[in-house]
């Protein structure tokens, strides 16, 4: 589970301040047991309040769902351990647009989008299976002819189920 935010960037800029929301990310290392690090699969869903620029526009709830893959690099300095862990992911963003009375702006609208992550995770001593990540946020959203960037953070925690 993490809280993530997130800046408009480019043309963006004059339609939206900024998005807050939450989410949930579940992973799946793949069994090819490599020596120095780990490939995997992950699906993120990301629940987003953002706040509009734009007067005719009341709100927009946003819902993202991301299947993707990452590599997983661990680290040790000392006792502390750690991970970097990009990840690519390419999937469907849905906006819930409230317009005002006046406006016909108002409904759902779908646009496929790709996100990139630069994460950061940090083990947390005596707890193993329980991580603190960090990540770098980049989205690009396909809407008609436009792409709309995206920048921002994610910090939540991971927790490591065992499968046997």
């Amino acid at each position: 589970m993490y809280f993530c935010n997130s800046y408009p960037a480019g043309n963006w800029k004059e339609y939206i301040k900024t998005s807050l929301g939450c989410g949930l990310y579940l992973d799946y290392v793949l069994p090819f047991n490599l020596p120095k690090f780990d490939i995997g699969i992950n699906i993120k869903e990301d629940w987003s309040f953002v706040t509009p620029k734009k007067e005719n526009i009341n709100s927009i709830l946003d819902f993202t769902f991301l299947p993707g893959v990452y590599i997983r690099i661990p680290f040790c300095i000392g006792n502390f351990k750690g991970a970097f862990v990009p990840d690519l992911s390419y999937g469907l963003s849905i906006h819930n647009v409230y317009g005002n009375k006046d406006s016909n702006i108002s409904g759902f609208y779908f646009d496929q989008l790709i996100g990139i992550t630069t994460g950061f995770r940090f083990c947390i001593p005596y707890f193993e299976k329980l991580e603190i990540d960090t990540s770098h946020v980049s989205t690009f959203v396909f809407e008609d002819s436009n792409v709309i960037t995206q920048v921002g953070f994610r910090i939540g925690f991971v927790y490591h189920f065992e499968m046997k």
